[in-house]
């Protein structure tokens, strides 16, 4: 009989092989990102330099690969799940990996300034900025395909279960990254200390593949559509996660409700003044945060719980206001530049999920409802 731990290991590794065939431009974008990495490490540093703008945007074009490979399968498997639909998927997948290169290899290219630290031109940080959001959003895509609001009440579920196969398979990388350096630093330490630093990176962006095809190996069949085992254990909290969110995070996200709420207060009678960029961080971080624990505590049936869902949203909806008069306060200034860019990206993004929560629409996202 073997040992539960022994099968344990066997069953991640082998969710893992599964997935290669499971999301296949997924995996080929994860492998492509980790090969133009490792060709980027192994260049001299003058051809770094060189070809920066050509490995910046054949990264940013692997990545988008693997996440939009993983959003498209997602999709048709949660479908109908025909095989012909599955190559469509892929197929459209690869041809957008194509043109998005195209387009930031020869859009995307940053006019150097004659103080500028590199000889050569790379993207633009406007443009790894778009495609960083783009991303994010064909995730989003991908953790609603997952979850189907249309049919599933709480979305917060399948929320939680991507959180943990991202945890576990993060777990898995870092105790493989510090094992294979350590064995690395031994070789280098008594048998050949001229080995190059090189190394190190090397392993780190093979331990990266590794751990986002153990990420997609957690992942449950989404074509099933009677309930799944492996699925209905995954999206369950363990109670120490219920006592952290609901008697931890939720006093705290408070607290800093209550310090905004001021904030707001203080700029009526003084300004926005000099601290736009701390205020920006702050008031990002405070929204992310807030919406993803409003929905980690979507079925919390505890006092704070209920209350925090109830105040939150309508308290953020005045800061956000205060926050829109401090942007345009900012863009009259100093006018549109990265930080201000990106600022009102997510300002926009929270206010409309600030009136999903207030207005419980749930047709749309029955998530939001608690």
């Amino acid at each position: 009989m073997k040992n539960p731990f022994v099968e344990s290991i066997e069953s991640t590794f082998k969710g893992a092989y599964q997935a290669v065939t499971r999301f296949f431009m997924a995996s080929v974008g994860a492998f492509l990102f980790m090969v133009i990495t490792m060709t980027r490490i192994q260049s001299v540093e003058s051809t770094q330099n060189l070809n920066r703008l050509l490995f910046d945007s054949l990264q940013w074009s692997a990545a988008l690969i693997a996440i939009l490979g993983l959003a498209s399968i997602t999709y048709v498997r949660s479908q109908k799940n025909q095989p012909r639909n599955h190559w469509l998927a892929n197929g459209l997948t690869g041809v957008s990996g194509v043109i998005v290169f195209v387009l930031l290899y020869f859009l995307g290219r940053d006019e150097l300034s004659p103080d500028s630290y590199y000889r050569y031109p790379g993207l633009t940080y406007l443009a790894q900025g778009r495609m960083a959001i783009l991303i994010s959003v064909i995730f989003l895509a991908f953790i609603l395909f997952a979850a189907k609001p249309w049919i599933n009440k709480y979305v917060s579920r399948t929320i939680f279960m991507i959180q943990k196969a991202i945890a576990v398979s993060g777990i898995y990388g870092l105790v493989l990254l510090a094992g294979t350096s350590a064995v690395a630093g031994a070789i280098q330490g008594l048998l050949y200390p001229a080995m190059s630093f090189k190394v190190y990176q090397h392993l780190t962006s093979l331990i990266g593949f590794i751990a986002f095809m153990l990420f997609l190996g957690f992942l449950p069949d989404f074509s099933k559509a009677e309930e799944d085992e492996k699925r209905l254990e995954a999206e369950q909290q363990p109670r120490f996660i219920k006592l952290l969110f609901s008697y931890i995070l939720v006093p705290i996200t408070l607290a800093l409700t209550i310090v905004l709420l001021l904030w707001t207060v203080r700029i009526i009678f003084q300004g926005v003044g000099e601290n736009f960029l701390r205020l920006s961080g702050i008031a990002t971080t405070y929204t992310l945060v807030g919406i993803w624990l409003h929905m980690m505590v979507q079925e919390a049936d505890n006092a704070l719980a209920k209350f925090y869902r109830k105040v939150y949203p309508i308290a953020t909806l005045i800061i956000l206001a205060f926050e829109g008069w401090a942007i345009i306060n900012q863009l009259l200034m100093y006018g549109m530049q990265t930080t201000e860019y990106y600022f009102v990206i997510v300002w926009k993004v929270a206010v409309l999920a600030m009136l999903l929560l207030v207005f419980k629409f749930k047709k749309v996202m029955p998530s939001f409802c608690y």
